[in-house]
């Protein structure tokens, strides 16, 4: 199996540091119907033939995601300068990865007939009629009908479809493959043969074109099957189903491939298309019999699905240990459980309306796991979200709007559409022709229990909070992230660790929790108002660049017992630190030097030093506090340019005793 090689570049740094001098939708709940079919099985061999145009079903990939790349020369960049980096921009020799057309499948060995097949060709044995099959064997079908079908009735029989450049299309209310009782049912795909398989709208009944109601299907070979489904399913089971290797291409209505119990997809090349609803289902929590707990496996294959609502909908787990795989879904999530959804490897590019990973329980992603997230809803949402894949993860987030109901909540996610846009509601707008919305979550990462993170490298571009969670902990993974919102929003706790490194390009604030601990770690943030929002903030290692003040609100606490400190603010100072730490403080008011783009120098007397590129406009003065280990009894402040030999030219000093 091919495997995807990640070529990891250095992220564009915020800073440097140098030497002196120098970022639910399961509703679709369809019950199975049970209706026995009661056709005659008899073989008619008279008929004349009906011959179809069986123009192969061409698919294209839809997911050129080169729009969201920008070039640069890292060689412009080697950790010195402050480039104001994007998101697109830092990950975009990673992002290449998700542009490999990496084909999945129609590899392995020939199937092992075990005997001489039966030969069934559709033009004088099915024609206007169905073929009937009572007993095990091995069935090689060929030639075209127009009017016929397959069903099988073999009780405790095994029972082997070879589809050697076949087309069979049912015009009567049942499918074109139905198998109603039988111990399994394997279907091989001939090396290099095309297989059409069609229903009409009035297969109603068994509501799909490939029907099994009583056993485990099992699809393989090389070749290609073509299923357009006019009625519901493509391929619909109650029991279990798996597709081996294969190129299967299936348009519905419906699901293109439900398996009630289960669906294991181990290999092949999967183009599935459904025009109102999604592309994989398994599980029913409505079952007349009682809820069915489902699952979703897929170990290898190349699966691109187009669909309306879900893209993987698995009323139970579902699980991804390799393969490409690519969902568009126009009104649904990409994935959606009620069980844990787990990423073991692959590469994921999801498109959807709503959120792109949704689970009622927990979402795990890890292995060399590759995902490309774009939606209008979250990129993950589950309880508990573990990330520890030493692949890359993009989420990026837009905001949707949508008309508020009458029981809507009064909070501050409705906005009003006035004068062609959308503005937060407010009592002094008075107009009759003002409507009402209300904004859908649009965060990066949404767990209502423990983020962690421990590898990776994540780049967010969200609308809302970057990761709105219960508690986040890091100790690992390169993180970018550019927001609309907040960095983290916990409600609890923040523990960042050695081994993190985290670059804010933009944020509304940093770092928000009621308490926040930094034991190691380099965190570069750039907010618009706090850096760190936290009734309790304790840092105890690590290198800090904040580009916004700490704020403690009236009765918090900020200790600094260690580590490396920078934080600049506007006209605010940071809030009082106890600690062992030592502070400077300089209130600096140029308006010329003091501006986007400009060099902050500070030295001591002994080695300490730090030079790094501002990243936001201070206009009016600025508040410099430094807290090192070594900083000595006189510190001096610089703000000026580097020049194009790499020296720092200092046009403002201040020295501070």
């Amino acid at each position: 199996m091919k495997k995807i090689t990640i070529l990891l570049i250095s992220l564009m740094l915020v800073f440097a540091l140098v030497a002196c001098g120098g970022n639910s939708d399961n509703t679709d709940t369809d019950t199975d119907t049970e209706a026995t079919d009661t056709t005659d099985t008899s073989t008619d061999a008279g008929n004349t033939d009906n011959e179809t145009d069986t123009a192969t079903n061409e698919t294209s990939d839809s997911n050129d995601d080169s729009s969201d790349e920008t070039d640069i020369d890292t060689d412009d960049v080697q950790g010195s300068t402050y480039d104001k980096p994007t998101v697109e921009n830092i990950l975009k020799n990673e992002l290449a990865i998700f542009d490999k057309a990496d084909a999945y499948g129609n590899e392995g060995d020939a199937y092992d007939w075990g005997g001489e097949p039966y030969k069934v060709d559709l033009k004088k044995d099915a024609s206007n009629k169905r073929f009937g099959i009572d007993q095990s064997g091995i069935y090689r079908i060929t030639g075209t009908s127009n009017n016929g079908g397959i069903y099988i009735n073999a009780p405790e029989q095994t029972v082997v479809l070879v589809l050697e450049g076949m087309s069979l299309k049912s015009n009567g209310d049942y499918p074109a493959i139905y198998a109603e009782d039988c111990k399994s049912l394997t279907i091989v795909l001939v090396d290099g043969t095309q297989n059409y398989l069609y229903d009409t709208a009035n297969n109603a009944g068994e509501d799909a074109v490939l029907r099994v109601r009583s056993c485990n299907l099992t699809i393989m070979g090389k070749g290609t099957l073509n299923i357009e489904a006019n009625a519901k399913y493509g391929i619909s089971n109650t029991k279990e189903l798996t597709i081996e290797s294969g190129n299967i291409n299936i348009t519905s209505p419906g699901y293109a491939i439900y398996g009630k119990k289960g669906v294991n997809i181990d290999g092949g090349k999967l183009s599935l298309t459904s025009l109102d609803k999604g592309g994989i289902k398994s599980g029913d929590p409505d079952d007349k019999d009682g809820a069915v707990v489902g699952y979703v496996k897929i170990n290898s294959s190349s699966t691109t699905i187009t669909c309306t609502t879900n893209g993987i909908n698995s009323y139970g787990p579902v699980e991804i240990n390799d393969g490409r795989i690519a969902v568009k879904s126009t009104t649904g999530n990409a994935i959606e459980a009620t069980e844990d959804i787990t990423i073991n490897g692959g590469t994921m590019i999801f498109e959807s309306y709503k959120s792109a990973i949704t689970t009622d329980t927990n979402v795990s992603v890890g292995g060399n796991a590759n995902l490309k997230l774009v939606t209008n809803g979250n990129g993950i949402s589950a309880v508990d979200v573990t990330i520890s894949t030493s692949g890359v993860i993009y989420i990026k987030t837009s905001a949707v709007y949508e008309a508020a109901t009458a029981d809507t909540p009064e909070d501050d996610t409705r906005y009003i559409y006035f004068d062609g846009e959308y503005v937060k509601y407010d009592t002094t707008i008075h107009s009759l022709t003002a409507k009402l919305y209300i904004r859908r979550d649009c965060r990066g990462v949404e767990a209502d229990g423990k983020l962690k993170i421990t590898n990776g490298i994540i780049g967010i571009n969200s609308h809302e909070d970057a990761f709105n969670v219960n508690e986040f902990e890091s100790s690992g993974g390169k993180i970018v992230i550019s927001t609309i919102g907040d960095t983290i929003d916990a409600l609890t706790k923040i523990t960042i660790s050695n081994g993190t490194d985290i670059t804010v390009v933009k944020a509304e604030k940093g770092l928000k929790a009621c308490n926040v601990l930094i034991e190691g770690g380099t965190l570069s943030i750039t907010a618009e108002k706090d850096s760190i929002n936290a009734k309790s903030t304790e840092i105890t290692g690590g290198t800090l660049y904040l580009f916004e003040k700490i704020d403690l609100g009236t009765s918090g606490t900020v200790s600094v017992s260690g580590g490396t400190v920078l934080i600049v603010c506007t006209n605010n100072k940071a809030q009082a630190t106890d600690g062992t730490a030592k502070y400077i403080s300089s209130a600096i008011t140029n308006k010329d030097t003091a501006i986007e783009g400009a060099w902050l120098q500070i030295s001591s007397g002994n080695s300490d030093c730090i030079l790094v590129q501002l990243p936001k406009d201070y206009t009016e003065k600025m508040a410099v506090y430094y807290s090192s280990a070594t900083i000595g009894t006189e510190v001096t402040v610089e703000i000026g340019t580097v020049l194009s030999d790499g020296t720092f030219a200092a046009e403002t000093t201040e020295t501070i005793k």
